[in-house]
């Protein structure tokens, strides 16, 4: 039940370190990792407040037989992110090794 917010809180103290880290590289690069840890932030008040109002009882009569899962919109934007951060740290790989 908490391990969204667990997960988030995981995402965000890695993308703030991350941030900190590439600092001393490239300001721009870690402003990215910085936007991310405060988007994590705001999935994580997000998660909170969807399992402290968690009240829902269901009843065997009313489940219905068949269930359609929609997907989340802020797993769409993890999943985005998650990819752009690895384009990101491979463009300053490669940005790297074409100087040296």
């Amino acid at each position: 039940m908490k391990f969204g917010i667990i997960f988030y809180t995981i995402l965000g103290i890695l993308a703030f370190t991350l941030g900190i880290y590439f600092l001393q590289y490239n300001f721009i690069i870690s402003i990215i990792f910085f936007i991310g840890a405060f988007i994590n932030g705001i999935f994580i008040h997000k998660e909170y407040s969807i399992h402290k109002h968690d009240k829902i009882e269901y009843e065997e009569d009313t489940v219905s037989d068949e269930v359609v899962i929609k997907y989340s919109r802020s797993g769409r934007i993890i999943a985005i992110s998650t990819y752009s951060i690895f384009v990101m740290i491979g463009i300053l790989f490669l940005y790297q090794s074409s100087l040296n």
